[in-house]
C-alpha cells in the first residue's frame, strides 16, 4: 500500500502511475490505495514543485519535459554503481582529467562517492598537501595514495550498493567543516529541476551531497553528458549554485549555452573517440 511507504518511496510509486497512465485521477488513487485525498494532493505539490508534473482540477499530467525524457528512457532511476562503473568510461576519464586542474596544492575538499568522482580521484596522485572530507569507501584508496594528504571520512552506515556511507552521523560529521571546493557526481542535471538524484529509495545520498554543498565555498558538478536534460526524482540544489561544470563533448550545446546563461562556468572535456 502507498501509504505505508517511507514519503520518498510513496512520491516515487505515484510518480511512477502518473508515467504509465499519463495522467493521475485523486478520487481513483485514494480509492485504489487506501490513501487520503490531502496526503496525495500533498505529494502532487511536492512533484510539482520538483518539475515532473502539472497538477489540474482533481488530479495531474506529466509534465511534457519529463513525457519527452520518458519516452527517450531519459528519466533517471538509480543504477547500482558496479554496471555505471562499466558506463562511458573513456568520457569520466576524459572529465576525470579535466576536473583535477581545478583543484591546486593546498586546497580543501569534500568529495562524494560515485563513478566518474572516483575518475576525478584517480587524477589528484600528483596534488600536494590536499585536505579532503570524504563520504566514499571506495575513493579511499585513491585519495590514501596522494602525497601529504590529509583525509576525512565520514562515519554512518554503508550503503552498500553505491559503496558510500549516508546518514545522520555522515551529515553531521560534514557540518564540521568548511572547505573551498566540493566535488559532486550528479544524476540529473536539468535548468527546470536543476541538480537532482535518482535514488529515492535512500534519501540520505541526497541529503549527503546537499550538507556537502552547503559545506563549500565552490561547487564543481562532474557529470558525463547523458547526466545532462535529464530530471530524477530527489533534488538537490539549483542550477545557481553550480561554480564548475565539467562534461565530456557529447553534451548537447544548446543545454551548455543555458547552463553558461545562469552563469555556470562549463568545461567540456574531448573524448578521443568523438568525431
Amino acid at each position: 500500500m502507498v501509504n505505508k511507504l517511507f514519503p520518498e518511496e510513496r512520491l516515487e510509486q505515484l510518480y511512477k502511475i502518473i508515467q504509465e497512465e499519463k495522467k493521475f485521477r485523486v478520487n481513483d488513487v485514494s480509492a485504489r490505495f487506501s490513501m487520503s485525498r490531502s496526503t496525495i494532493r500533498t505529494d502532487l505539490e511536492e512533484l510539482e514543485s520538483r518539475g515532473l508534473i502539472v497538477r489540474t482540477h482533481g488530479g495531474a499530467i506529466l509534465r511534457n519535459s519529463a513525457l519527452k525524457d520518458n519516452e527517450n528512457e531519459k528519466l533517471s532511476h538509480n543504477v547500482e554503481l558496479n554496471i555505471r562503473m562499466q558506463e562511458y568510461i573513456e568520457e569520466k576519464r576524459a572529465i576525470g582529467q579535466l576536473a583535477a586542474t581545478l583543484v591546486n596544492d593546498g586546497d580543501t575538499l569534500m568529495i562524494d562517492g560515485g563513478s566518474t568522482t572516483k575518475a576525478v580521484a584517480e587524477q589528484l596522485i600528483d596534488k600536494k598537501k590536499l585536505s579532503i572530507v570524504t563520504n566514499s569507501i571506495l575513493l579511499m584508496p585513491d585519495l590514501m595514495a596522494i602525497a601529504d594528504s590529509a583525509v576525512y571520512i565520514t562515519g554512518g552506515i554503508v550503503y552498500k550498493e553505491n559503496s558510500v556511507l549516508v546518514g545522520d552521523w555522515s551529515n553531521d560529521f560534514v557540518s564540521h567543516f568548511k572547505t573551498k571546493k566540493s566535488i559532486i557526481g550528479m544524476d540529473g542535471v536539468s535548468i527546470e529541476s536543476g541538480l537532482t538524484v535518482a535514488d529515492s529509495m535512500v534519501p540520505a545520498v541526497a541529503s549527503i551531497k546537499k550538507r556537502m554543498i552547503e559545506a563549500s565555498s565552490e561547487l564543481i558538478i562532474v557529470c558525463d553528458h547523458s547526466k545532462l536534460g535529464r530530471i530524477c526524482l530527489t533534488p538537490v540544489a539549483s542550477c545557481e549554485s553550480i561554480s564548475y561544470l565539467v562534461t565530456d563533448d557529447g553534451a548537447d550545446p544548446n543545454m551548455i549555452s543555458e547552463l553558461k546563461a545562469l552563469g555556470v562556468n562549463v568545461l567540456i572535456a574531448k573524448v578521443k573517440n568523438h568525431s
